[in-house]
């Protein structure tokens, strides 16, 4: 049976009479979540980045962890760890827009053979083969692939001309507007007959509160 496919929607909540400090607060996480972001945009977001991707808590947010780098975020461990996967996602997805491009060409490029289709569209299904291919280095072929009759020098240049073309260039966060919460991170409670947001601020065990101008209460990611 054919897994139902996921689609994201956009839907507004509105809150009223919200107070100053609250308000600054939010700013300052909505900062926050940007400069994580865009680190990992400039650091992972090109090509040097892309064995990262896979295993990416282990790879980078254990790491910063490890070493104390996350502490420069000046951020609760569930805020930038959030903007971190946020970010990660959003690269995964340029990648996965960046293929699907190349495999559409590969399917209109008369001038490559059987064999040598087949290795490009296994190479895209395998991150840390397209990194070495892409910077240079010497990898060792998987047994599907490694006696197959194919012109190497031909096909990797065009894989990394593809590359060139159809990735784009890194994704930026202009503006700090807006952050992105788990369900760990807020819930709705009832106040006096209204419905409120409470979300996890800056400081420890302290929720920043949002009356809201409607009943409705969302799940998963906000």
């Amino acid at each position: 049976m054919k897994e139902k496919e996921e689609i994201n929607r956009t839907v507004k909540q509105y809150c009223l009479d919200i107070e100053e400090e609250s308000y600054n607060e939010l700013t300052l996480i909505a900062h926050g979540h940007s400069k994580v972001r865009n680190y990992i945009y400039g650091r992972f977001g090109s090509i040097n980045g892309l064995s990262y991707l896979k295993h990416h808590r282990k790879k980078i947010r254990d790491k910063w962890v490890k070493s104390g780098f996350a502490g420069m975020w000046c951020l609760p461990d569930r805020h930038w760890k959030i903007a971190l996967d946020s970010a990660i996602g959003n690269i995964k997805s340029l990648w996965s827009n960046c293929k699907n491009k190349i495999r559409k060409a590969l399917y209109c490029n008369s001038n490559l053979e059987k064999d040598e289709r087949f290795y490009i569209y296994y190479i895209l299904k395998a991150d840390s083969l397209l990194h070495c291919i892409l910077t240079g280095k010497d990898f060792k072929k998987p047994q599907k692939i490694e006696n197959l009759e194919i012109r190497e020098t031909y096909v990797h240049n065009l894989i990394k001309r593809y590359v060139r073309k159809h990735k784009g260039r890194s994704p930026v966060s202009k503006k700090a507007r807006s952050f992105e919460i788990d369900s760990s991170m807020y819930r709705y409670e009832m106040e006096k007959g209204e419905n409120v947001l409470s979300i996890q601020g800056l400081k420890r065990g302290k929720r920043i509160k949002l009356k809201v101008t409607d009943d409705r209460i969302f799940k998963g990611n906000l």
